[in-house]
């Protein structure tokens, strides 16, 4: 079973998720970390099936260029959609709980 350890991990597979397929510039804005290959790197090592397709683009010189576009594999989307719904889930009750605090006591 897949496994996040970091935050940056978890914005990663969050990005995978909602972007489908992203590219190493997306996933430094999405994740916050510059070194994509070795974030993709230690996702595969904690078990997810991620791939890379190369696509052939014209960079800004109009040279040939084939960046790669990170994607989850079926088997580990499916266990990513359900993590990010339960961090979202999380992250909305947190934001709805009530603080305590001296007035509330009274």
């Amino acid at each position: 079973m897949p496994y996040i350890k970091t935050e940056r991990q978890q914005r990663a597979i969050t990005a995978l998720v909602k972007y489908n397929k992203l590219g190493c510039h997306e996933l430094q804005k999405n994740a916050g970390q510059i070194n994509i290959p070795e974030l993709i790197a230690g996702l595969r090592r904690n078990g997810w099936k991620i791939d890379c397709e190369r696509v052939e683009v014209l960079d800004r010189d109009g040279k040939k260029c084939r960046p790669g576009l990170y994607f989850l594999l079926p088997e580990s989307l499916e266990i990513a959609r359900k993590m990010v719904k339960e961090w979202e889930g999380a992250t909305s009750q947190a934001k709805r709980k009530p603080s305590i605090n001296q007035s509330n006591l009274d």
